[in-house]
């Protein structure tokens, strides 16, 4: 069959196959590996998991058990990284340490900025992700940028005891603002019309563990400021380890993040 028909089979199944193919492949050299020596911890550097390139040829969750460190290289910035990595966290078991792009120099058209590098670490965190390898290419970074790192990482370990040994909270709501609207009238009746949709540029998670409740935000947008709600048992206690103040109103924590402002608020 010519690859256009391929690509036309219905229900992905070339793409399946592909994928089942590509997990054999990963599985003999894991065993090829292990007859060296069984002590060999292995991890695989490829894509993210994300349900369309499981359905295309690549699904990293099939190199499991054998493998034991996921490194997807997710050289993008803003929302789309946030969208891989959460993905890859999440439908995942074994550790995800992503390659994530410190450099303006080393992927063409990315040119991620020292906020770029700052929240992508952030989100690796939030997501759960047990740390991140660094591609800078051939250049040094600058100061800006080794700075970016480090408050990333300071504020990473603040994180740490609400995420480690957590598990992702499910009572929590986060509500993110429906953007600036306008009143139309249709059929006789007024409808606000916002602007809010799935491309929100503000993105949140939540955590659970012995250490107490999390809720991380970080608004994407570098030029306008995002509102969001949060409520839950016990939000009314919330209080900020990083970012603004919450603002407390009938149980529920209000907050406004600024342009590609990070927040945390524990309880």
């Amino acid at each position: 069959m010519a690859p256009a028909d391929l690509q036309r089979l219905p229900g992905d199944l070339w793409g399946r196959f592909r994928s089942e193919q590509n997990a054999r492949i990963v599985k003999n050299h894991a065993a090829a590996i292990h007859e060296v020596d069984p002590e060999v911890r292995v991890g695989i550097c490829g894509p993210a998991y994300l349900d369309y390139t499981a359905r295309r040829g690549m699904d990293i969750r099939l190199f499991e058990p054998e493998v034991v460190i996921h490194a997807p290289m997710i050289y993008v910035v803003g929302t789309t990284y946030e969208q891989q990595i959460r993905s890859t966290c999440e439908n995942t078991t074994a550790p995800v340490l992503p390659f994530l792009l410190a450099s303006d120099l080393a992927v063409e058209q990315v040119f991620p900025l020292p906020d770029d590098v700052r929240l992508n670490m952030l989100a690796t965190a939030l997501s759960g992700g047990r740390g991140a390898i660094l591609w800078v290419g051939i250049e040094s970074l600058d100061g800006q940028y080794l700075q970016a790192l480090r408050r990333s990482m300071e504020e990473i370990r603040e994180l740490e005891p609400y995420i480690l040994g957590g598990q992702r909270a499910a009572d929590v709501r986060i509500q993110g603002d429906a953007g600036e609207g306008r009143a139309v009238r249709v059929d006789g009746r007024t409808v606000m019309v916002t602007q809010r949709n799935e491309l929100s540029p503000l993105r949140w998670w939540e955590w659970r563990s012995a250490k107490g409740r999390l809720a991380g935000l970080i608004n994407y947008d570098r030029e306008s400021s995002h509102a969001a709600r949060i409520s839950g048992e016990g939000v009314a206690k919330a209080r900020a380890l990083f970012g603004p103040t919450p603002r407390l109103d009938g149980g529920e924590a209000l907050v406004e993040l600024g342009p590609c402002e990070f927040g945390a608020y524990v309880w």
